[in-house]
């Protein structure tokens, strides 16, 4: 049904909050649907980032930037398949 909600607003921008972390990217939910999504890595284009597995949070090599569990963001759609059921986003 999340998926379904959100078909056909690529490129649409959102507020969300960081659900989880991991190797691929970050789990991402819209504060006004609950829509949940991927924000994955390759998508990340200011620094290369690791998981840190203790604090539940990703952390950027270069930057020292971080990315970590309830982090308020803005995100955009990217891609919307009803076929797989997948949401992916992109930082804004």
């Amino acid at each position: 049904m999340q998926v379904k909600y959100l078909e056909g607003k690529e490129g649409h921008e959102f507020n969300a909050l960081v659900s989880g972390v991991t190797e691929f990217g970050m789990f991402v939910e819209l504060e006004d649907s609950l829509c949940e999504g991927l924000v994955s890595m390759r998508d990340i284009k200011d620094d290369h980032y690791v998981l840190n597995k203790e604090s539940y949070s990703l952390i950027g090599r270069k930057t020292g930037n971080k990315f970590q569990l309830g982090d308020p963001l803005r995100v955009r759609v990217r891609n919307v398949d009803l076929v797989k059921k997948q949401l992916d986003f992109e930082l804004v």
